[in-house]
């Protein structure tokens, strides 16, 4: 079927937008373009490659549910599975059988970027993404084999791009304080029903030791009620 062919599909009508001045107003338009458009719930596997020294540590299969505004749980193995974490109100919730074992303020930048903006009032998204360190005042146009893109922030620190003709998140790269450099795209938006929603999230980094490194998301389903 159509809604399923593997590329970048939008199918709703593209009105013509002026070129945003900063990041602030990227983020406006996002809002504004979605606002009430946006799925709500979403569920989908996520494979996921650890490195040590260079080599394959371990793969685990992480399943994950977003409720959105509300946030994020992912459970580690399986469904049933009592190890995981929840991201909510902008904090970290770490389990282990179960049990609350940790918890700390975490500004999951993609949940952000790829939900988040779309129910938020722009002015607390900016403030989270400000937060996270990207310069909300930085705002270029870049050309490529994705077509127009929108680039926010500084390339020392943290960076996200987004299409110019949709106005949808499609990549986040950001260097952590030790130097590492990782990157991760939305690029393959798909019309599911009455709504647009991602089905493949790579993402790729020079990382150290028991980081994760690469992860693919796929079997997705998703539910606007």
């Amino acid at each position: 079927m159509k809604q399923f062919i593997a590329a970048i599909l939008f199918l709703l009508a593209c009105p013509v937008f002026a070129q945003p001045k900063d990041g602030n107003e990227v983020v406006r338009t996002m809002y504004e373009q979605y606002k009430g458009k946006w799925y709500t719930d979403l569920t989908f596997t996520q494979k996921s490659i650890f490195y040590r020294e260079g080599n394959v540590d371990r793969e685990e299969t992480w399943y994950e549910a977003i409720k959105m505004p509300k946030g994020l749980v992912i459970k580690f193995g399986s469904k049933d599975s009592g190890n995981g974490l929840v991201f909510m109100n902008d904090t970290q919730y770490v389990f282990r059988a179960n049990v609350l074992v940790r918890k700390a303020k975490v500004i999951h930048d993609l949940l952000v970027l790829g939900f988040d903006v779309y129910f938020n009032d722009p002015s607390e998204t900016v403030r989270k993404l400000t937060e996270s360190g990207f310069d909300m005042s930085r705002c270029i146009t870049e050309t490529g084999p994705e077509g127009k893109q929108y680039v926010v922030g500084d390339s020392a620190k943290g960076q996200f791009w987004v299409a110019a003709d949709t106005y949808l998140f499609t990549k986040l790269r950001k260097k952590d304080p030790r130097g590492n450099v990782s990157e991760v795209q939305f690029n393959k938006y798909q019309k599911l029903g009455a709504v647009v929603c991602v089905r493949d999230a790579p993402a790729a980094g020079l990382r150290q030791e028991g980081i994760l490194n690469f992860c693919t998301c796929a079997g997705l389903t998703e539910s606007t009620s």
